[in-house]
């Protein structure tokens, strides 16, 4: 199997505890020794009451087939060491691909079997028992909480959230075996987490960390933690062995025959078993790789443990006087801790040197000059430290800055860059960087200024305030700034005072406009539909926003319509029957109700022909003509529409010409391949099929259509030829549901709406399958976007720095322009990261029902190219008048609009 970097620690600690430490192992490893231990038998085996927990997982979610291919063999052959030992088979519990005869074989290890197990495993425990639990395959480790997880056979990774639940927690199996009331427990760990690339989101990765290890400074005595190498270290398999280095150490040690230590003449202890387990796997590591892989474990130097270890454990023993222990302390300080210093290893020296607690070997000349040493050695390392320190957090804020200028912060890059020069002067890029940073500072706060003094010229005072408040916040104590925020106050006080006056006069027509309804409903009761009509028309057209006079008014309507149409319908049914004088009766009666019917007028002449009368011909009169309040689209344009991709329909509305094109059905391939540059994990590539065309405007929405249907924008630059921007998802459904208030259709069930996000899509690539519709390489020659930040061809090129005049560029093979670019357009989705991934997406989507964003395509003027890919997606919360946000109209079956 494949193992990990682990966290850091002591290496010197752990020889030290090695070589010092003798206790609990031995109650483990019954073959290192047939001396007189209180937990051996005559014959070798176990006469304490184990219990064994054995678990293998051979997945890996780290690379693409990557297998940990020994980690069942280790557990087999663990399992069946320790039932040559003794150990009952049913005290023994596998969950592993391979099972071992006599023993409890659990099944394939998934997390509800692992998890399951181990629970009944651990409530079974007694006092009198010793636990051996093994762990071998895959982990993953967190950087904020360093959590600790294996990873089992149905572990799915979709992001880090979702691995984490799906994988077992190993800082909670340690606290429940910790928990249990067993003597004696071992936690033995051949578990690592590959630095492989993992399908998870950038932001999901860097909450990762490629070392593994679990530490823990309160862990009771009687709990012994053991992993199978150092950080910094990765383990390995012995493929010609079947077995992982760590494991053919264990192994070593449970099976006496093959037993390479002799210690018939030494007692055993913790610290000698420990460290023949570390020498066997360093011996195994440097025969087969010619490498150094050191396993290690949580104990600290022996006198850690006289504190509540059992004392008939502890076999000292004495050599000239000296105990072993003492002996091989007085030996490090006088042949290795002097060279570890000059090696600046200064705290595994330390960790030595705090663990004596003999007085004689503080007297030795050895001890009190390396603790002057020490002392040198360890002034000389904390100023190194802060010195590290002061470079780390110069380099952090530098890349801080530099994903801030990604994120167009140029506050936050200002701030951060500042703290990197502050504390890395000698730092040539980061003072290049500052000085870039600054000058995009002032640019930002140049054009701030500029757009406030345009709106405030403009009596646009919130917006003004808002771009002033921009600049101010990159120069806070500019007088230019804070006197135009007093020109702004001020003029703001006397648009308010104008706007209460004018509030009088709004109230009076709006008090106009309740009589003239009043009489409107009077006039309908007397069936004088035309008047009635005339009056309520009025009120439309100041108050279009008022539902209930636009009620009004189609009630006027339909009951004028019927009324002249029956009337319309006797007159001709007289004629045809040859009663003129009743059919002209009937039409007089019809062209009261509504003088400009033509089906009636047409009749009339009839009438008179039939009579031998010549109907003189009405002079033409010049008059003024009233406002529009419906219009209806050409019937040709309908649901039965079937012409080309591409052909063109010009709509006025609202007095100004919009340009649509037609999007015809048909399916194609939403999202983008895997192997496309820059791509998202959201953009899943998947089939649509959309069965009804629609006609999409050829441009976004125009600051000329805006103002024509709103009365005034808030848009950056303020152009009547420009893409109208800072509006809302709201503003959009707004705007569209006033024009679809003034408009009638022929064809019944079609409206003006925001396009699906597959249907936009659909039109932007227009038939092309690359990632953008005119190739694969970004050309700023081509699109409205950042060309600083280069696309497929990687070349730099120049960047408009704001919105442009709609049309600017050539059009997608629909006709369709500006489908890359120039603003980012609002699309009628709720926003959904997984949504293409479900079946719902295939036939006529609409996104999900619900949410807290919605969609927007295209990308923006000041956005990098990839961002301008035709299957990029973003969101936003649809409250929000970004001000790179536009929109562009759709004429749609209403049956694929989702509310």
């Amino acid at each position: 199997m494949r193992f990990t970097e682990l966290n850091r620690i002591n290496t010197w600690r752990h020889i030290f505890a090695c070589l010092v430490t003798s206790a609990l192992f031995f109650t483990f490893f019954v073959s290192l020794c047939h001396a007189a231990s209180p937990f051996l038998g005559e014959t070798g085996s176990l006469d304490a009451s184990w219990r064994v927990f054995l678990v293998s997982s051979d997945t890996s979610p780290f690379e693409e087939g990557g297998k940990a291919q020994l980690a069942s063999n280790d557990v087999v052959a663990l399992a069946q060491s320790f039932l040559d030992l003794g150990v009952p088979g049913d005290d023994i519990t596998v969950v592993s691909s391979k099972s071992v005869n006599s023993c409890q074989n659990i099944g394939a290890p998934t997390k509800e079997n692992i998890e399951s197990a181990f629970e009944t495993f651990c409530d079974s425990l007694h006092q009198s028992d010793d636990v051996f639990v093994y762990f071998s395959g895959y982990g993953v480790q967190t950087t904020e909480t360093f959590e600790s997880f294996f990873i089992p056979d149905d572990v799915q990774v979709g992001d880090l959230t979702e691995l984490r639940a799906t994988s077992v927690s190993l800082n909670e199996a340690i606290s429940r075996l910790i928990a249990t009331p067993a003597r004696l427990k071992w936690f033995a760990l051949d578990v690592c987490r590959e630095n492989k690339t993992i399908e998870l989101s950038e932001s999901d990765q860097e909450q990762l960390v490629g070392s593994f290890f679990i530490d823990d400074d309160d862990w009771p005595e009687e709990f012994v933690y053991l992993q199978g190498c150092d950080k910094n270290q990765v383990a390995i398999e012995w493929n010609a062995q079947g077995h992982s280095l760590f494991a053919l150490a264990l192994l070593a040690a449970l099976q006496s025959d093959n037993n390479p230590i002799n210690l018939k003449d030494e007692p055993v202890t913790l610290g000698r078993i420990l460290n023949y387990v570390s020498n066997e796997t360093l011996e195994l590591a440097q025969k087969y790789s010619r490498a150094e892989r050191r396993p290690v474990h949580n104990l600290q130097p022996y006198f850690r443990f006289e504190r509540g270890i059992d004392r008939t454990l502890l076999h000292e023993f004495t050599v000239d006087g000296w105990s072993r222990d003492d002996r091989e302390l007085l030996d490090f300080f006088e042949k290795d801790a002097l060279e570890l210093l000059k090696q600046g290893q200064v705290d595994k020296v330390n960790d030595v040197f705090e663990g004596v607690t003999n007085p004689d070997i503080k007297e030795t000349e050895a001890y009190r000059h390396v603790s002057v040493e020490l002392e040198r050695a360890k002034a000389h390392a904390a100023v190194d430290t802060v010195r590290n320190q002061r470079r780390e957090r110069a380099q952090r804020a530098y890349d801080n800055t530099r994903q801030a200028l990604k994120n167009d912060d140029l506050l936050v890059a200002r701030e951060q860059i500042a703290l990197a020069v502050k504390d890395a002067p000698e730092k040539t890029e980061y003072r290049q960087l500052q000085n870039d940073v600054d000058q995009r500072v002032a640019r930002a706060r140049s054009d701030a200024y500029k757009s406030a003094v345009q709106a405030y010229r403009e009596q646009d005072y919130d917006q003004a305030e808002r771009y002033n408040r921009i600049a101010l916040s990159y120069t806070p104590n500019d007088e230019t700034l804070l006197n135009l925020k007093d020109r702004i106050a001020k003029g703001r006080a006397k648009a308010q005072k104008e706007a209460e006056e004018n509030d009088k006069a709004l109230v009076d027509k709006r008090r106009e406009a309740e009589e003239e309804c009043y009489l409107a409903r009077t006039k309908l009761s007397r069936e004088d539909y035309q008047g009635a009509r005339e009056l309520v028309e009025t009120a439309v057209v100041n108050f279009p926003e008022d539902e209930k006079y636009a009620a009004l008014l189609d009630e006027i309507v339909t009951r004028q319509e019927e009324a002249v149409q029956s009337e319309y319908q006797q007159a001709l049914i007289a004629f045809e029957s040859g009663d003129l004088t009743g059919a002209e009766e009937r039409l007089a009666r019809a062209l009261t109700i509504s003088p400009e019917d033509q089906d009636s007028l047409s009749l009339k002449k009839r009438i008179a022909k039939a009579r031998g009368v010549e109907e003189p011909s009405a002079p033409e009169q010049e008059s003024e003509p009233k406002p529009t309040v419906r219009q209806r689209p050409p019937r040709q344009r309908g649901a039965s529409y079937s012409g080309n991709a591409g052909d063109l329909m010009i709509k006025t509305i609202a007095g100004v010409d919009v340009k649509f094109r037609w999007c015809p059905p048909g399916e194609f391939l939403m999202g983008s391949p895997q192997e496309e540059e820059e791509r998202s994990p959201n953009e899943t590539l998947h089939r649509v099929v959309l069965t009804r065309g629609f006609w999409l405007a050829e441009t976004e929405t125009t600051q000329a259509l805006w103002n024509a249907v709103m009365g005034g924008n808030a848009s950056t630059i303020r152009d009547p030829k420009f893409p109208v921007d800072s509006v809302s998802w709201y503003d959009c459904r707004k705007f569209i549901d006033i024009i679809n208030s003034r408009s009638e259709f022929d064809e019944p069930g079609y409206i003006y709406a925001l396009p699906t996000e597959a249907q936009w899509e659909y039109a932007c690539r227009a038939g092309t399958q690359t990632p953008f519709s005119f190739g694969a390489e970004f050309d700023s020659a081509k699109a409205n976007s950042n060309g600083l930040i280069p696309y497929g061809n990687k070349t730099k090129t120049r960047s408009v720095g704001r919105a442009t005049e709609v049309g600017s560029y050539p059009a997608n093979r629909w006709g369709l322009v500006d489908m890359h670019g120039n603003v980012w357009e609002w699309t009628n989705d709720w926003y959904e990261y997984n949504y293409y991934q479900t079946k719902d997406a295939a036939k006529d989507p609409t996104g999900p029902s619900s949410g807290s964003n919605r969609v927007l395509r295209g990308g923006g003027w000041l956005n990098f190219a990839k961002n301008s890919r035709s299957a990029n997606r973003y969101s936003s919360n649809p409250s929000y008048s970004g001000v790179r946000f536009g929109f562009r109209l759709a004429l749609v079956d209403d049956a694929t609009v989702a509310q």
